[in-house]
C-alpha cells in the first residue's frame, strides 16, 4: 500500500471534501493520525467503541457470582476478579449432553476487548509519528493476562466450532461471558439470541 501511495496510485481526497467543515470536527482528530506526507486519503466516518463482554445475570445468579455490572459500578470490576469468576464457572467436561461444556469467555474479539481495558494501544500517534507500544509493561501485563486465561482452559475453543462463536451458549447458560460492541448489544435483549432483562455488559 505504501508503494502505491508513493507511485500517486491513491487520490487523495483533500481537494474534494473540506475536512475542515464542521461537520467533520469530531472525528478529525482520527483523519490526523491517518494522513501520509500531510495528505488525506482515508475518510474515516465513524469511530466504535473497542467493545464490551455480554453475559447473562440469570447464569450468575444460578452460580452464586457477583454480578459484574454491580462490581463495577463500585470500581471493583478488575482483571484478577473477572478471572476469579470465569474460572469458578467453567467446566469444559460438563457438557450437559452437548459437544462442549461451560467455558468462561467466547467471541471474536475478546481479546481486543480485554487490551481495551489496559488504555494503552498497541500503536500511538505522537509528535507526528507511530509509536509502537509492544514493549510496554501495561501491554505486557494484558498479554500475561490473557495467556493465563487461555492456559486455564476458560477460553470457548472456536477452532472446535469451525471457527466461530456461539453466542446462543450465553442465553442457554453454557458461556459465561461473549464480546460484542455497544451497538449490537440488542441483539442479545430482544434479537437472536434474548435474554430480555436478563443481558447486562461490562466493559
Amino acid at each position: 500500500m505504501l508503494k502505491g501511495f508513493q507511485s500517486g496510485l491513491y487520490r487523495k481526497i483533500d481537494d474534494l471534501v473540506d475536512l475542515n467543515g464542521a461537520g467533520w470536527s469530531k472525528i478529525k482528530p482520527l483523519l490526523d493520525i491517518l494522513t501520509y506526507l500531510g495528505k488525506y486519503y482515508v475518510p474515516a466516518s465513524a469511530i466504535s467503541d473497542g467493545g464490551v463482554l455480554v453475559y447473562n445475570r440469570n447464569t450468575v445468579s444460578e452460580y452464586n457470582l457477583e454480578d459484574p455490572r454491580e462490581l463495577f459500578r463500585r470500581g471493583e470490576w478488575t482483571w484478577d476478579k473477572m478471572l476469579e469468576m470465569i474460572k469458578a464457572f467453567s467446566d469444559p467436561d460438563d457438557k450437559e449432553g452437548g459437544k462442549f461444556g461451560r467455558y468462561g469467555v467466547d467471541g471474536w474479539n475478546s481479546c481486543n476487548v480485554m487490551h481495551t481495558t489496559c488504555g494503552k494501544p498497541f500503536v500511538s500517534y505522537e509528535n507526528g509519528k507511530l509509536v509502537s507500544n509492544l514493549n510496554h509493561p501495561v501491554i505486557e501485563r494484558v498479554m500475561n493476562f490473557q495467556n493465563t486465561c487461555y492456559q486455564a482452559n476458560v477460553i470457548f475453543p472456536k477452532l472446535e466450532n469451525d471457527d466461530q462463536p456461539n453466542f446462543s451458549r450465553v442465553a442457554s447458560g453454557m458461556t459465561l461471558f461473549i464480546d460484542s460492541s455497544t451497538s449490537d448489544f440488542r441483539a442479545f435483549t430482544s434479537g437472536a439470541y434474548a435474554m430480555g432483562e436478563d443481558a447486562s455488559y461490562v466493559p
